[in-house]
């Protein structure tokens, strides 16, 4: 495993921006990277604080208290302090930059958690303007083959816990159940489903429009081969029949049994279940 040390002053946008640049350099030097998954895996710590009379030390983890569905704790390191206070900068272009070289590169900043989740999660903790570059981050791990036991849907949880159920959070999550689906997406929605009172969100007119536009756009993006199995796995199986009108009784269900009806064409049989 690989530790980079940065000394930074998170109250100077001059080092803060400086920093930016260190980190590009170094992503730039190391290359992608052997590949995620394989025998010979990278991990690359990025850790920032002060140094004085030559030692370092490291800034402490901010002391936000977030859990991920069924009371997982997010994973806070100096990595969130350092991106947090980043995100308060006019600092044109530079984290965006700092961003994508994470995104593309095939480095680990722990056992489980793809090198950029730490950044993203304190830049949507500072503003919700980042959720959408988040979500970009997700589908471009899709190249990886990654979402299998990792932490990156530890930014869904600090999107909800910071922000409620919004455009953004809900355009994020209808990403993660489809475009951005993975290894375990149905799980996933299920559990914020459940978990962070979405149902209650949906009884707001305007909310379920922005999540019914955001599903039928990644549905209409889906390969129709994929289209019945992303239902499945969020817990809708198109072939076990529809509850009679009213009974399924959330508004999630009732969005999502409509989609189904819409864009899977079933065998005869199968459409008895629905009308």
């Amino acid at each position: 495993m690989a530790e980079k040390q940065f000394s930074v002053d998170i109250h100077s946008m001059e080092s803060v921006s400086a920093v930016l640049k260190e980190i590009q350099d170094l992503l730039d030097s190391l290359g992608e990277g052997p590949g995620r998954g394989s025998d010979e895996e990278d991990y690359l710590q990025l850790q920032f604080g002060t140094v004085e009379n030559g030692e370092f030390t490291e800034l402490p983890p901010p002391a936000w208290h977030i859990e991920a569905p069924s009371g997982r704790p997010v994973t806070l390191t100096s990595a969130h302090s350092f991106f947090h206070a980043a995100a308060a900068f006019d600092i044109p272009g530079l984290i965006e930059e700092t961003l994508e070289k994470m995104g593309h590169s095939m480095y680990m900043e722990s056992g489980t958690a793809p090198l950029g989740t730490y950044a993203f999660c304190a830049l949507i903790r500072a503003n919700r303007e980042w959720i959408h570059l988040y979500r970009e981050y997700l589908d471009n791990l899709i190249r990886f083959d990654m979402f299998e036991d990792t932490e990156e849907t530890d930014g869904i949880s600090v999107a909800l816990t910071s922000y409620g159920w919004t455009e953004e959070t809900l355009e994020l999550l209808a990403s993660r159940m489809f475009s951005s689906h993975g290894h375990e997406g149905g799980e996933d929605f299920q559990s914020f489903r459940d978990e962070y009172a979405l149902n209650d969100a949906l009884e707001d007119d305007l909310l379920y429009g922005v999540f019914e536009g955001a599903l039928r756009s990644e549905i209409e993006e889906t390969e129709d081969t994929d289209l019945e199995s992303r239902f499945l796995s969020c817990g809708y199986d198109p072939h076990g029949g529809l509850p009679a009108s009213g009974e399924a009784g959330t508004p999630c269900d009732n969005l999502i049994w409509e989609l189904v009806r819409e864009y899977l064409v079933l065998d005869d049989d199968d459409y008895d279940d629905y009308y």
